[in-house]
């Protein structure tokens, strides 16, 4: 019998560039713009720069992001002191962090002016983006609601951060930690699959999930991807 899980919480399906010295990207500016267009909309729900403090830790030039937020809309921020200890502070506490809400309605022409080195801007395109439609359509009709249950990646509209930044969640035998990203492409939902396991061998299967990706990597080159619950 597959093993199944609760449908409280919430989980989202991302693609992600991992962390390396430097931008991975040419032009991130040019970059920001691109994947705006390519979401279909025309203006940005919501633009957050995510976190202001930060330290190099070696020579090589590994990152350690003291405050990091996984989105506004989660209202809280994790303070990570070491890679094995993660704080919960209100989002309240972000004054001291850096965050700071850019605007709200903003066309995407607009959203690379906010853009500088060192920094990390989460940009949500809201749920009316085609490409964040074309992906609940796929998923819900592509997956049955035994295995995905009410979940369907979409459902709460499509983000992107680009910036160096953690990417953590739970995952099928417990938290999974994937370190530091310079760029990850979010489509979240509520609830949580009934199947953790056979919704992630599913879900990448899809056509119109496979040619989204792909599409995307026409402008971000190689993505990885995954999906990440919050329970």
């Amino acid at each position: 019998m597959a093993e199944t899980f609760s449908v409280y919480g919430r989980g989202e399906l991302v693609f992600y560039t991992r962390w390396c010295f430097g931008d991975p990207v040419e032009g991130p500016k040019e970059l920001i713009l691109q994947l705006c267009q390519l979401s279909g909309v025309e203006r940005a729900e919501t633009v957050w720069s995510l976190f202001g403090k930060m330290r190099w830790l070696s020579e090589e030039g590994r990152q350690d992001i003291i405050y990091f937020l996984e989105s506004p809309a989660t209202g809280w921020i994790r303070r990570r002191r070491n890679v094995d200890i993660i704080e919960v502070i209100p989002l309240s506490g972000g004054e001291e962090a850096g965050f700071e809400e850019l605007g709200s309605n903003m066309p995407i022409e607009k959203i690379p002016e906010f853009w500088n080195k060192g920094k990390c801007l989460w940009i949500d395109l809201g749920i009316h983006s085609p490409m964040c439609e074309r992906m609940f359509e796929a998923v819900e009709k592509g997956i049955p609601t035994d295995v995905r249950g009410f979940f369907v990646p979409g459902f709460n509209g499509m983000n992107f951060t680009i910036g160096y930044h953690d990417l953590y969640g739970d995952g099928p035998g417990g938290p999974r930690y994937l370190g530091i990203v310079f760029l990850s492409i979010a489509f979240p939902g509520i609830g949580v699959a009934e199947d953790w396991y056979a919704f992630e061998e599913l879900v990448f299967e899809l056509e119109e999930v496979q040619d989204i990706k792909r599409e995307l990597e026409e402008v971000t080159g190689p993505l990885e991807q995954t999906v990440l619950w919050d329970i």
